[in-house]
């Protein structure tokens, strides 16, 4: 059964593969996009000429600039060259300060002390001051910024370039949360004179300005010439938004974008061109099967067993990825410090043990139907279509909600109660394992950005915190390890497929110190070469 259900997966992307590599021809041939702008992003106006301006091609929509409101990765990648974060890391994931902040220690358990650069100057005009950082980070409290900020008590402000941070008590992580875009500084005096329309306006300290946002298809960035470090190589950056993979394919092969995220089945048509390179990297990201703890259909441990068994993830991690993707075991990528991928087995494909366990909890001469989420990214439905097929073959049958990731995430899931099963996929926001533990599974995070899975039970909470509080590394990797168990063998997580982010460049840009495993990339980075 398994090598049948394996060819027929591979025949039909197989196939699938084939026509869009025969629209994609047809593109090549024709030299334009036939679908319409407002649903592609699709690139207008002349071809690429030179290197002054870096043109990237996101996979989702931009859903804002302002962190407070949006935190997903694909605005990060915007607003993250707009404004700066007070600490970063360096290659060896050690966290160093950023380049606002002249130095910073942490002086008590719930205390850290920074002293900001005098001079460094906003968008605007106005000096960077101590003020700044205290509203930014005050904020984010109780917004969607909270697994980053919520542990924070206060900010007190010392003078114009001296602060403390006081937290509410300790985390570990707190540090790493201080090294993503989502907690970048804002101009406070810009932020209150631009209201509701802040997002139009954005100011930061960064190396990039904001120029223009035409929503639903491009924003545009041009160089701050006050930068205070480096001055990156490009003069302007446009972010268009293609969540198409065949569309985003074409705008690189017509010179259209010199930058563009490439779906598994794109990357052949630009390997031995040498017009383009291939730039992959490791992430922190993966895709997953979820099963929402409110479902009474799956409260029983035996159908989540059962449909874990029915699941075959190697052959889906196959099918979906041509091969340029893992099978994920843990829920952790195994690029992050804690994970326990090396230790934790691939989830058994056994569809008669599912079987056997739907009979044991009274489904042997019914079906279980469950109602099953899939959003319309081209992976996502690919690995929904796949598993929808794999339940089905053992008598589960699953009703299919559908529709773009940013409703979905938005609106959909806050309820909690219209779903049973999902796809869904993570990248960890910062090195620190806690940014994806605490926003999955901790119950205050239920419906929110990632808490999907709706898990409130009191003992896992209780864990949850004890690690994101610990500075022990011992202690934390002891009580992850026991999270990763738990969510392996109660099955609320099936884990499917590891992310390798594969990049297809025009030959002329670099990217290859622009790429973050968290998916936030430092596009000032790029560099233009011969």
């Amino acid at each position: 059964m398994r090598r049948k259900q394996v060819r027929a997966f591979m025949l039909a992307l197989t196939m699938a593969a084939g026509l869009l590599a025969g629209c994609s021809q047809q593109s090549r041939e024709n030299k334009e996009i036939t679908q319409a702008p407002e649903k592609t992003g699709e690139v207008t106006g002349s071809e690429l000429s030179n290197n002054e301006m870096l043109s990237i091609a996101l996979s989702s929509n931009i859903g804002g600039l302002d962190p407070k409101a949006t935190v997903d990765r694909y605005s990060a990648n915007v607003y993250g060259c707009i404004y700066e974060t007070l600490l970063t890391y360096d290659h060896d994931e050690t966290i160093i300060p950023n380049f606002i902040v002249d130095s910073y220690q942490q002086t008590d358990d719930v205390t850290y002390h920074f002293k900001l650069k005098q001079g460094i100057k906003f968008h605007n005009g106005e000096e960077l001051k101590a003020g700044d950082v205290k509203f930014s980070l005050e904020r984010g409290i109780n917004t969607s910024m909270n697994y980053l900020v919520g542990d924070i008590d206060h900010v007190e402000v010392l003078n114009d370039y001296e602060f403390n941070i006081l937290l509410k008590s300790s985390n570990g992580a707190f540090p790493a949360g201080l090294t993503t875009p989502q907690t970048g500084i804002l101009n406070e005096k810009a932020v209150k004179e631009g209201g509701e329309s802040y997002q139009m306006h954005p100011i930061g300290t960064g190396p990039y300005k904001f120029d223009t946002w035409e929503q639903g298809v491009s924003v545009t960035l041009v160089l701050n010439d006050d930068y205070h470090g480096s001055s990156p190589d490009f003069n302007k950056i446009v972010f268009y938004e293609i969540a198409d993979d065949t569309t985003r394919a074409n705008q690189l092969e017509v010179n259209k974008v010199n930058a563009a995220i490439l779906a598994s089945t794109d990357i052949s048509r630009f390997q031995g061109n040498t017009n383009y390179h291939i730039t992959s990297a490791d992430s922190y990201g993966l895709i997953y099967f979820g099963m929402n703890y409110n479902s009474e259909k799956l409260a029983d441990l035996n159908v989540r067993r059962a449909i874990a068994y029915a699941i075959d993830t190697e052959a889906i991690t196959k099918a979906a990825y041509f091969g340029y993707s893992n099978t994920a075991t843990s829920i952790l990528s195994p690029n992050l410090t804690y994970s326990d991928a090396d230790k934790i087995a691939v989830n058994e494909y056994n569809p008669e043990k599912a079987k056997g366990l739907l009979s044991e909890a009274g489904y042997g001469n019914k079906k279980l139907k469950l109602t099953l989420v899939i959003d319309t990214r081209t992976d996502v439905t690919s690995v929904g279509t796949m598993i929808k097929s794999f339940l089905n073959n053992v008598g589960i049958d699953c009703d299919v909600i559908t529709g773009d990731k940013t409703s979905m995430s938005g609106s959909y899931y806050a309820n909690g109660t219209n779903y049973d099963i999902f796809v869904g996929t993570w990248y960890c926001a910062t090195p620190d394992v806690n940014s994806q533990i605490f926003t999955t599974f901790h119950s205050s995070n239920n419906g929110a950005t990632g808490g999907y899975v709706w898990m409130h039970d009191d003992e896992i909470d209780a864990l949850i915190e004890k690690g994101r509080e610990s500075t022990d590394a011992a202690e934390r990797q002891k009580i992850y390890s026991e999270l990763q168990e738990f969510i392996f063998t109660n099955k609320w997580w099936v884990p499917i497929s590891y992310y390798v982010d594969n990049w297809g460049v025009s030959s002329y840009v670099n990217i290859s110190e622009c790429l973050d495993p968290a998916g936030t990339h430092k596009w000032w980075k790029a560099t233009a070469q011969n």
